[in-house]
């Protein structure tokens, strides 16, 4: 589809197969983690602001941006102090929120773009205190933001998968999201703020439905 994309808190395992299947499309892909070249701080509203102006300088527009979850890196947050508090929120909260703010300001400005939440967790392991807090920030944040933003100009998909193998499906994904159904319900807030689970068919969206 030769678009410009951006991606944000993807793991390592998953970085190469996104670049394959990105690469079927004839997309540019840029990655920004928590560490190496391309940096995100998260508790840093500058940081945020920097990185998209960063990805705008080199592409010029952004036509989709990616924003991964993954529970399982939040292991470490386990215990309920106010260390850890401070720490997660700042990982599981504030960044979140401020890269969405200014990816959404971004896109407001350009008049398109679709954003991408991606929320992986392993469902049968025991999540500590903090870590419970950051899921159901992140799914208040992705599910707030799809119902209220969602519209012709701005597409919004939720997706929700197990973290183990999620690279598997990165090629479901890239097809799902091409998917002209898929788009019609990125644009409506009536579908936009349902999350859709990998492997799941692009939803039956009739012409004259709104």
């Amino acid at each position: 589809m030769n678009e410009n994309i951006l991606v944000l808190g993807a793991k390592n395992n998953l970085v190469d197969q996104l670049s394959l299947e990105s690469e079927k499309y004839e997309d540019k892909i840029y990655f920004v983690k928590d560490s190496g070249e391309k940096t995100w701080n998260r508790a840093s509203p500058i940081s945020a602001r920097s990185n998209l102006l960063q990805v705008k300088n080199l592409f010029g527009e952004i036509h989709k941006a990616f924003v991964f979850y993954d529970s399982t890196d939040f292991i470490r947050f386990n215990t309920f102090d106010v260390e850890s508090i401070s720490k997660s929120v700042d990982s599981m909260i504030l960044g979140y929120s401020y890269i969405s703010s200014e990816i959404l300001n971004c896109f407001s400005e350009q008049g398109f773009g679709e954003l991408i939440f991606v929320f992986l967790d392993d469902e049968q392991r025991e999540k500590s205190i903090l870590e419970k807090m950051g899921i159901s920030g992140f799914s208040a944040l992705a599910e707030g933001i799809a119902t209220k933003k969602a519209s012709k100009q701005l597409g919004i998909t939720l997706i929700k998968a197990e973290s183990e193998n999620f690279e598997n499906n990165v090629e479901w994904m890239f097809s799902y999201l091409e998917n002209s159904n898929s788009k019609k319900a990125s644009s409506s807030a009536k579908h936009a703020g349902k999350w859709v689970k990998v492997g799941s068919k692009p939803p039956v969206i009739l012409p004259f439905g709104k």
